[in-house]
This record gives C-alpha cells, sequence and structure tokens, in this order.
C-alpha cells in the first residue's frame, strides 16, 4: 500500500465512523467530510461504496438506528 493510499483510507475510515457515531447525527455529511479533508459528498460517496461497500445512506441510516 502507498502512503497516498494509506491516508485515504485512514481519512475514509475517521468519515465512516463520524457517519456512524450519533453524537454526530447533528451534523451534516458534508461537514464531516471537511473535517477529514474535504471531499465533496458525490465522491465521498463513491468513495466509501468502493472502500467499504456502503454508501451514505446506508451509514446514515444504521447511525440512526433504522
Amino acid at each position: 500500500m502507498t502512503f497516498a493510499a494509506w491516508v485515504r483510507h485512514e481519512r475514509l475510515l475517521r468519515i465512516r465512523r463520524d457517519l456512524l457515531d450519533p453524537a454526530h447525527a447533528d451534523r451534516s455529511t458534508v461537514a464531516i467530510a471537511r473535517r477529514w479533508g474535504g471531499l465533496d459528498a458525490k465522491h465521498l460517496g463513491r468513495a466509501l461504496r468502493s472502500e467499504f461497500g456502503e454508501t451514505l445512506s446506508d451509514l446514515r441510516r444504521t447511525q440512526r438506528g433504522s
């Protein structure tokens, strides 16, 4: 794994963690993404699906307990 790939993976892990954390339920997806590197929502959605097989909707739904 290259350094750039590692950084990307770690950033996505942190974004995913925040998206799943009920303490961040009031934050927008864009705000969470910006906190960890400024990815736009469209790019973030593709990256999360590629890395973890989960969509933004899946993660937010899990966060809410639905």
